[in-house]
């Protein structure tokens, strides 16, 4: 059961490529971080507050962690490049849209 779940979760190998096969690693481990963060921190305030309601910052965090699940999907399938570009312009998207929305930006 533990070899199958670290199969699951272990970056892809290019075997013709060492470089790529690196890369491949660290946007795997930062794909995984901000799922776990994402859902982490819905699950976690829901369940500390005892908050049921939804905001516009749920829903974002919620969606970015589902398009995360997808570029991980395909980063295991090669998309290396598509993979990382979509992971930088999330987090940043996502930190100044949550930003801009709890008025920390003024």
């Amino acid at each position: 059961m533990l070899k199958r779940m670290t199969k699951i979760f272990a970056p892809p190998v290019f075997p013709e490529d060492e470089e790529k096969t690196r890369k491949a690693r660290y946007a795997n481990a930062i794909a995984l971080t901000l799922i776990v963060i994402a859902l982490g921190y819905e699950i976690g305030t829901r369940a500390i507050r005892g908050y049921t309601g939804q905001n516009i910052s749920d829903f974002i965090l919620i969606l970015f962690a589902i398009i995360i699940f997808a570029g991980w999907i395909l980063l295991r399938r090669g998309y290396l490049r598509f993979t990382s570009i979509l992971l930088v312009v999330l987090i940043w998207v996502v930190s100044n849209g949550i930003t801009v929305i709890g008025s920390g930006v003024r």
